[in-house]
């Protein structure tokens, strides 16, 4: 038990303190949407914008045909440029484009694609990654990280 008391005092302290206050203009049926960064928005903005040029040569896909998102992902993988020394797109740009697609799509108002994402996602990582050797790192690491210095500071520490 709380030591706040019963479930009814509780709802009784928070009527004394206000909460039936504005509750028609706060309280209703619209979904809630957190407010997009610019580059997020760019970057969901760029995915729709694949999409409906896929939509153009490929008429009447939609995302929620597992096969058309398959084949979305097949086609654009290609060409995704890639970063530093490398031309091509690695493992993870590919996943992070999709992401942006569908992230984009829900954030656009259209119905979800839940059970068409995992699959897609899962056929990005295992078939079209063995068809298209897609890189699994964009480049060799030439930093240190923060577990690292981590390491770095306790040997320095116990040598002290």
């Amino acid at each position: 038990m709380s030591t706040q008391g019963s479930a009814h005092s509780l709802f009784e302290r928070a009527r004394l303190r206000g909460s039936e206050r504005n509750k028609d203009l706060l309280v209703n049926g619209e979904e809630v949407k957190k407010e997009l960064q610019p580059s997020t928005k760019g970057n969901y903005t760029r995915a729709l914008a694949l999409w409906q040029e896929y939509e153009i040569r490929h008429p009447g896909s939609t995302p929620t045909s597992i096969e058309a998102s398959k084949d979305f992902v097949r086609i654009v993988a290609p060409g995704i440029g890639g970063k530093y020394e490398d031309a091509d797109a690695c493992l993870s740009s590919v996943v992070q484009t999709y992401k942006n697609f569908t992230a984009g799509w829900r954030w656009a108002g259209h119905e979800k694609i839940d059970r068409v994402t995992l699959s897609a996602s899962n056929f990005i990582k295992y078939p079209l990654q063995d068809e298209l050797q897609l890189a699994r790192r964009k480049r060799v690491r030439r930093y240190g990280t923060i577990i690292h210095f981590l390491c770095l500071g306790t040997q320095l520490r116990q040598n002290d």
